[in-house]
């Protein structure tokens, strides 16, 4: 159901992609499958968040804190699911300090695992942030820390 949900989601059906999500999520909480569970939780809470955005806090929320119940999970499963967090609290109107300490938070993880994708993902997250604040140096120095750890080319790190 994860999956089909996924497609869904990926073919702008995202009524759909929510009910296959939220049949995701309790079929793998049953099963104790949290992996599938905290990723059914991000997912749900990508698309709430626009439209419902203290639903999708309450479900990235979820989705971070069981994701951290997940052994041997990738760490930089733990990066996104913190970003799309940040996020989820801007659409729900939170202060911007608050977003800016789930993406440190997401940094500190990326930068502990070394995983370069995770790291720049997490730094052009941290410039967007810093660029809806008064602080355009930070945020140029976020997109240039994004941009440098790229190990791909990648058309929004050069734009920021």
């Amino acid at each position: 159901m994860y999956y089909m949900g996924k497609y869904l989601q990926l073919n702008d059906s995202t009524e759909r992609a929510l009910q296959c999500y939220s049949l995701s999520f309790k079929s793998a909480k049953q099963q104790a499958d949290y992996y599938t569970h905290a990723l059914a939780l991000q997912q749900s809470s990508v698309i709430l968040r626009e439209y419902a955005p203290e639903k999708a806090i309450r479900y990235a929320q979820n989705a971070v804190t069981t994701y951290n119940k997940v052994k041997h999970a990738p760490e930089a499963g733990k990066v996104y699911a913190l970003l799309n967090l940040a996020e989820c609290l801007f659409y729900g109107n939170r202060t911007l300090p608050t977003c800016l300490e789930q993406v440190n938070r997401a940094i500190e993880i990326a930068t502990a695992c070394k995983d370069s994708c995770a790291i720049a993902d997490a730094y052009q997250d941290l410039s967007v942030f810093y660029s809806m604040s008064a602080d355009k140096d930070a945020a140029l120095r976020a997109a240039l820390l994004s941009y440098r750890y790229r190990t791909v080319a990648d058309a929004t790190a050069t734009l920021a």
